[in-house]
């Protein structure tokens, strides 16, 4: 089931791109990645390439269990790799 995640949005390398920042269940900064702009809503237009904007990143959804839910990102981040938990609270239709 794909579903939509808070993120932070910098312009991407390519400009159907974008640099997707995502934090783990605790709020800590869990990766970065780039990706397809078609994969991104961006909360409000951005300003440069130095300040993120608040958007979503679709994702798909798997085993949830209790109140954690694990997704997997479009793509793999450069610390993380690609799949994540996160509280079921935090996705979004």
């Amino acid at each position: 089931m794909f579903k939509w995640i808070n993120c932070e949005v910098l312009p991407g390398m390519f400009d159907a791109e974008y640099y997707v920042l995502v934090k783990d269940a605790e709020g800590n900064h869990f990766g970065g990645m780039f990706v397809y702009d078609g994969l991104v809503r961006l909360d409000k237009p951005l300003q440069d390439k130095k300040h993120p904007v608040p958007g979503k990143l679709r994702v798909r959804a798997f085993s949830h269990e209790g109140d954690m839910v694990s997704v997997a990102l479009p793509e793999s981040t450069m610390d993380h790799g690609r799949y994540m938990r996160i509280p079921v609270a935090q996705l979004n239709d």
